[in-house]
């Protein structure tokens, strides 16, 4: 600090900035790694009192970051009073985008949306020059869609904090339509944080609709956010029951997350294991397990599970083209999705055991141990507990979920003596609470009722082949990857469903559509378009974006703008639709 305080007359506004930005990396960097703040903290409020009281020269980007700073690190309070000593200063101090930044901040402490839309518009119009508030507003007409930049001066962090605090409170019209403007106005580059918060906190079918529109300009968004994506996906499957139509909309949900993985592996992004387990899961929760009454529904159901074995097959293939381990969680979800298509599907995975010459670990012990109960298997079953007993006895952990994974096999696979007989061994093989006993017990002796779901052979037939189609699509990624081809193009899919309910803009209508509400009659006729690095012209990525917004919206507001919507027939219902959609009377 010494050094600061005697550098202090010497410093130049753009220092400033560089200082307060440095300050704020620095900080943020500190919170990851768990270190204390308290000297920087110390030092913060040193800058920020010099910033206000005009010792220190101003610059309006030390203050964007100062209260960025506080926003992070919870310390609101002082962001706003940070605030109270800038406010009505000149521009060396206060620009829209700082009205972005504050908008973010007093959202976290809950301030009424209200309130934040009356400072968002004293944000646009504090800088009458650059007509924001034309711009920045929503279904503005950008002169040629073909270029790629249209944000000249436009400040965007302001529309970020409307946006972001409009999402916080569950305005999700105009949230989207503030994402609208973003993506209108500035597709590449795109500040990708934007696409973060749907895919943080909004339901799956938003989440992968935004991770779908980032991939397709080009904007790798991590590995972590993909696993939030696929999570929340398999988490969406988890509650559906198992008749028909859930069943096909498992299989849609499967397929877009075999969209997702292509979409992201063509951005760069690197897979790990863990997506290609969520994958394994998803396709496991496709498996039809009800009974058949002829012999063509018997076909079918040999056909499905086929299908879903080459799947898994296709994974492991997957795995190697891409360098991913075949790890202990890769391997469980494997032979736990093998383990509903039948015996010899559990044995083909666990023939990876020895072929790569891995060592099963605890977790990996367990789920053979469940699979081989499913499939009824009484070596594997026996083999699997025995070296789960080992495993522990080598490495003590807590034993209760291996007693309850062991109950659990024993009374699917109907091996009730044998349960019985090591459960009353108790302590002898692995330690076991009184608790636990009970429990386990309590599983072994519990009769397993059989609940045969029975279908109609036109859905079993619809189902066997959206399996196979779901194969047929990762077989196309594992060939692209071998053979160097593209994987994706476009990119334009954003819907999670198959109903046509889902779908209500007639696709043939779109486009008049959009010509109609975004085309400027003084555009230049002999514009060259843009590329994105996906090599997708300007006008048409703002046209996909376009959609994917009108997509987000009916997802997230259908409940709430009307009870049912049939798909549109005419264009007049269509373009009736998007204009509701868009909030436009």
């Amino acid at each position: 600090m010494g050094v600061y305080r005697s550098a202090l007359p010497l410093i130049s506004a753009r220092q400033t900035k560089d200082i307060a930005q440095l300050i704020h990396h620095s900080v943020r960097q500190a919170q990851q790694n768990g270190d204390d703040l308290d000297y920087l903290l110390e030092f913060v409020s040193e800058v920020v009192h010099d910033l206000k009281s005009g010792q220190l020269a101003p610059h309006p980007w030390a203050v964007i970051h100062f209260l960025g700073l506080f926003k992070e690190s919870g310390r609101l309070e002082e962001g706003i009073n940070l605030w109270n000593g800038v406010v009505g200063k000149d521009n060396r101090y206060v620009i829209p985008s700082t009205y972005g930044v504050l908008i973010e901040l007093l959202s976290e402490r809950g301030d009424p949306l209200d309130k934040l839309e009356e400072l968002f518009q004293v944000g646009l119009q504090s800088s009458p020059n650059s007509f924001s508030e034309y711009h920045l507003a929503p279904n503005a007409i950008l002169r040629d869609r073909k270029k790629r930049d249209a944000t000249g001066s436009l400040p965007l962090t302001l529309l970020q904090g409307i946006y972001s605090a409009r999402m916080k409170h569950g305005d999700m019209q105009n949230a989207y339509l503030a994402l609208d403007t973003a993506l209108r106005l500035s597709p590449e580059p795109f500040p990708s944080r934007l696409l973060h918060l749907p895919i943080l906190s909004r339901p799956a079918p938003e989440a992968y609709a935004a991770f779908i529109l980032a991939c397709r300009m080009g904007v790798n968004l991590g590995p972590g956010l993909l696993t939030i994506l696929l999570s929340k996906m398999n988490g969406e499957l988890v509650s559906i029951s198992a008749d028909y139509n859930s069943i096909r909309r498992r299989q849609k949900m499967a397929r877009g997350m075999i969209e997702a993985i292509t979409a992201f592996i063509t951005v760069g992004g690197q897979l790990s294991s863990t997506h290609l387990a969520s994958l394994c899961v998803a396709i496991g929760m496709t498996v039809w397990e009800g009974g058949t009454t002829d012999e063509l529904q018997e076909q079918d159901h040999i056909q499905a599970t086929k299908a879903t074995g080459s799947i898994l097959t296709n994974i492991t293939d997957l795995s190697s083209e891409l360098n991913i381990p075949l790890d202990s969680r890769l391997l469980s979800a494997l032979v736990t999705t093998a383990s509903k298509l039948g015996q010899p599907y559990v044995h083909a995975v666990l023939q990876n055991l020895s072929s790569h010459d891995l060592q099963p670990d605890i977790y990996l012990c367990q789920a053979t141990l469940l699979s081989a109960g499913l499939v009824k298997d009484a070596d594997l079953l026996e083999q699997s507990w025995r070296q789960l007993i080992q495993l522990h006895r080598n490495a003590p952990h807590s034993t209760k979920r291996a007693w309850l994974c062991f109950a659990r096999a024993c009374r699917s696979a109907g091996f009730v003596d044998f349960g019985r007989e090591e459960i009353s061994r108790g302590s002898k093989i692995l330690p076991m609470d009184e608790d636990v006993r009970v429990r386990c017990l309590g599983i072994v002796n519990k009769k397993v009722s059989p609940n045969v779901l029975y279908l109609l052979r036109e859905q079993t037939s619809k189902l066997a082949r959206e399996n196979m189609g779901i194969c047929e699509s990762i077989e196309s990624l594992v060939a692209k990857l071998r053979s160097g081809e593209p994987l994706a193009e476009g990119l334009s899919e954003t819907f999670l469903q198959d109903d046509p309910a889902d779908h209500p803009i007639n696709e043939s209508h779109y486009e008049s559509i959009y010509e109609d509400l975004t085309a400027d009659p003084y555009a230049p006729d002999d514009s060259t378009a843009d590329v994105n690095t996906m090599g997708i012209p300007m006008d048409k990525l703002r046209y996909e974006n376009w959609k994917s917004i009108n997509a987000l919206i009916y997802e997230a507001t259908h409940d709430q703008l009307w009870s049912e919507c049939a798909p549109t027939s005419t264009l007049s219902e269509s373009k009736d639709l998007v204009l509701k959609l868009r909030g436009i009377s």
